[in-house]
């Protein structure tokens, strides 16, 4: 265990009563400063570490999910791909003051434990339903395929294709076009 390493940067985020909802996901930008968050009543939010400050001064927070956001990951430097306990996926446009959702994507049946980024068109989501859906958001269609024997843990995105973790203890590289291992 490494113990001289210090944080860059910390800030205490519990300044106003909203943030005795618990944070369940997180991403960050990288060309910005902010770091969003998703919580466990379905909100998102976002931090910027430049002003010390919430992201979005008026609410700072917007709600479409129904239960606690469960995954989210970057879709381009103003987008952002949240997913929940329902099984609801949704993009946001967080790239002004007001964040304003772009869509709601619906197409898994139970949880979704995990979204990974192929490109600013395109991403994969996966879940308890077993599922991996490959999404093309500007049609807001999606592919899909059974990857594990019980629930899809995660996924990642490598140099040689798309990567599942499921809860049958299995890891599996997939050529991702045609959902074969």
């Amino acid at each position: 265990l490494v113990e001289d390493i210090q944080p860059l940067q910390s800030a205490k985020i519990d300044k106003t009563p909203i943030q005795h909802i618990a944070f369940t996901a997180m991403c960050a930008v990288q060309s910005e400063s902010s770091v969003y968050f998703g919580k466990a009543d379905g909100a998102l939010t976002g931090w910027d570490f430049i002003t010390n400050a919430w992201t979005w001064p008026n609410d700072h927070e917007v709600s479409e999910h129904k239960s606690a956001i469960t995954s989210m990951a970057p879709l381009s430097e103003s987008m952002l791909v949240t997913a929940d306990a329902t099984g609801a996926v949704c993009i946001w446009n967080v790239g002004r003051r007001s964040p304003a959702l772009a869509k709601t994507l619906v197409g898994h049946s139970a949880r979704v434990h995990g979204v990974c980024v192929e490109s600013h068109t395109s991403f994969y989501s996966v879940g308890a339903d077993r599922v991996v859906k490959h999404w093309n958001v500007d049609r807001g269609t999606f592919t899909d395929f059974t990857a594990h024997d019980l629930a899809v843990t995660g996924c990642a995105i490598s140099e040689r294709g798309l990567v599942t973790v499921g809860a049958d203890n299995f890891i599996k590289l997939w050529d991702a076009r045609a959902g074969v291992e």
